[in-house]
């Protein structure tokens, strides 16, 4: 039940950032007398959806970070209770087969560790949670950093869109050519 909340807050909140985002490209669109064809509003219409995907994912993302330490205490339950025992590459597909149980989206994170991994964080005095813990993390992070790229990209092509194919508005008035109006 706890997903199916982070899930809908994850929705909500990527919403909520995604307005904001629209709004304040409505904003400068205004400014700049640029707001007022159909054009810009099909284009900030489609740039909100856009954002609202994007905002979402990210959001999600951050949320999944939270639960980075709590697969850190699950693995840390699993590891042999040998004092100076070393941990062994069959260690790790042991505690990697009980997290993908309990945790099924953590696959991506396992394919990404090879034996070569496994070797360099035993030698170097860590553990295999803590590898496990910091190739989580630094997926999650690269993860947010692609949504926000992605979104920047998307926010820059809309404001190219909306700035190159409409034109200012001209609110002036030619006195010289007011008997054509009547």
């Amino acid at each position: 039940m706890l997903i199916v909340g982070n899930v809908i807050g994850s929705i909500f909140w990527g919403a909520v950032l995604a307005i904001v985002l629209t709004l304040a490209i409505f904003v400068l669109c205004k400014r700049l007398n640029r707001a007022d064809s159909i054009l810009t509003w099909v284009i900030l219409a489609v740039l909100l959806l856009f954002a609202v995907a994007q905002c979402s994912m990210m959001v999600g993302a951050v949320y999944a970070k939270g639960y980075v330490d709590d697969i850190g205490s699950f693995a840390n339950s699993l590891m042999p209770k040998e004092a100076h025992a070393i941990p062994s590459t069959a260690d790790f597909e042991r505690i990697r087969y009980q997290i993908e149980e309990a945790y099924p989206l953590s696959k991506t994170v396992f394919e990404r560790i090879d034996a070569d991994d496994i070797q360099s964080y035993a030698n170097s005095g860590h553990t295999i949670v803590e590898l496990i813990t910091d190739q989580m993390k630094s997926t999650i992070n690269y993860y947010i950093l692609r949504r926000a790229a992605w979104l920047l990209g998307g926010v820059l092509l809309a404001l190219a869109g909306i700035l190159l194919f409409n034109k200012p508005r001209d609110y002036t008035i030619d006195i010289n050519n007011l008997e054509s109006i009547y």
